[in-house]
């Protein structure tokens, strides 16, 4: 399976229509740090195969970034697609851009709609798309024929965008806001009891963050899996929710105390990550995200660690 990743910062812009911003750049070469390794203790496996435009180093202009996104979205059913943009965004009417360094509010760059239809062609087994920039989501937004908004988004295909289609996106000290969140999700604050972090967990975490900002992210999707963006260090192993069956033959089942005095220290693990309560009688009993992980060992999605 073939994971690859284009990350753009554009700081730098030559026309007088868009100022300088001071975060892109950062932003793109942190993204980039957190996306080409998970971030497991005692490992350094490697994540997507990164590739940056910075415009501290490259000329990022319309024939740099169309030539990124061509070979990001090249691959087949095995491989898949993140490309994330920090930078300017610009909007008329139906149309948003991603403003490229030579950019100007007649030709601002690379539109949204664009590469939006680039990834919605791909063989890939997904793209996610990340834009940080004014207008991010306009991104597959259009006007039906009875002048209603319709959004148009092809199979495996997700979007996260740092603002609505009519917002501003907001700069930070060190990196703009809507990164600075991703990069807090990514590096744990989004990861799931196993470590894992995908998109629709990233998007929820970033969300609550901006909960009192006048910017509202927007998410899109029409996925058929799970886009995993990032490993973190699991709150559990995966061989301990193995056994799960093991101790509850039924995932309603109550355990008396008796029953885990050999197994104190498992216990006190699943309770404090919230598998497991009291029961009405007084005795052990799975949550209701115990009784999904003990579906999900009886399935045998543990089974591998468990055996280990």
């Amino acid at each position: 399976m073939t994971r690859k990743a284009l990350l753009v910062g554009i700081s730098h812009y030559a026309a007088d229509d868009f100022g300088d911003l001071d975060c892109c750049v950062d932003d793109a070469r942190a993204m980039h740090a957190r996306l080409a390794e998970h971030a497991l203790p005692g490992t350094d496996r490697g994540n997507y195969s990164c590739s940056r435009l910075s415009s501290d180093e490259n000329t990022v202009d319309l024939p740099a970034l169309e030539a990124g996104i061509a070979d990001l979205l090249q691959g087949d059913e095995n491989s898949d697609a993140l490309f994330y943009f920090s930078g300017h965004g610009f909007r008329i009417g139906d149309e948003a851009w991603l403003v490229t360094c030579e950019g100007s509010t007649d030709q601002p760059g690379y539109a949204m709609s664009r590469l939006l239809e680039a990834a919605n062609r791909s063989r890939l087994r997904s793209v996610l798309i990340v834009l940080d920039c004014c207008h991010s989501g306009q991104i597959g937004n259009f006007t039906g024929s009875d002048g209603a908004p319709r959004v148009r988004i092809g199979p495996n295909v997700t979007v996260l965008a740092a603002s609505d289609a009519y917002e501003k996106s907001t700069q930070g000290l060190d990196y703009s806001l809507f990164t600075s969140l991703l990069l807090d999700g990514l590096d744990g604050g989004a990861a799931d009891l196993r470590g894992k972090v995908y998109a629709g967990a990233l998007y929820a975490f970033v969300e609550q963050g901006l909960a009192d900002w006048e910017q509202c992210p927007v998410y899109k999707s029409y996925s058929r899996r799970l886009n995993l963006v990032r490993e973190c260090a699991p709150a559990i192993s995966d061989a301990l929710l193995a056994r799960l069956p093991e101790w509850f033959a039924y995932p309603e089942m109550s355990l008396g105390s008796d029953a885990v005095v050999d197994e104190q220290s498992a216990f006190a693990l699943l309770r404090n990550v919230g598998l497991v309560g009291t029961a009405d009688d007084g005795g052990l009993c799975l949550t209701p995200r115990g009784r999904l992980c003990w579906t999900q060992a009886q399935r045998g999605e543990f089974a591998q660690a468990g055996a280990a």
